[in-house]
């Protein structure tokens, strides 16, 4: 356990190169943006976490060894692992805002378009097709809510105001 805090840093490096290509693969194209945000979801807190643990591991090491440069190379890596957690820890005390579920937004929540080629028949489908009311289209103008821009009436606006 001699070397735990070479190992620690090793680990940091590796871990940062690690993230670096999840966050920056699909630039360098690599692969497509998509699967680098699935990379970061699914990878990105536990690599953090493992960085973390073994800086923790090798502080504890070093420090019953009395030797102060293993415990800078293990406190590093902890460091290193905590700030790349701070998104998830943020994310947990302070959660978004839920919205409408995507598949339930409507163009026009007072007489909302029906399906035409779409029907129940669909295999594994877990979302209905019909349009859950002014519970939802409520909830819907609180979380989307239209700018005069964005209203049928705007292109023609103008043209009443110059008349």
């Amino acid at each position: 356990m001699k070397y735990a805090g070479k190992i620690a840093l090793l680990v940091v490096v590796i871990g940062a190169l690690a993230m670096g290509l999840m966050l920056l693969g699909a630039r360098a194209g690599l692969w497509e943006p998509i699967t680098g945000f699935g990379l970061y979801r699914t990878f990105f807190n536990p690599l953090a976490m493992i960085v973390a643990a073994v800086g923790l591991f090798a502080v504890i090491v070093h420090a019953l060894r009395k030797e102060k440069r293993g415990i800078i190379s293990g406190g590093v890596a902890v460091v290193f692992g905590a700030l790349c957690l701070v998104p998830l820890g943020m994310g947990t005390i302070n959660p978004q805002k839920r919205a409408a579920p995507i598949h339930d937004i409507s163009t026009d929540t007072t007489n909302p378009p029906l399906f035409e080629t779409l029907d129940d028949t669909r295999s594994g489908a877990k979302n209905t097709l019909v349009y859950a009311g002014p519970k939802l289209a409520a909830a819907q103008a609180a979380a989307y809510p239209i700018s005069p821009r964005c209203t049928r009436t705007w292109p023609l606006t103008p043209l009443i105001n110059a008349l």
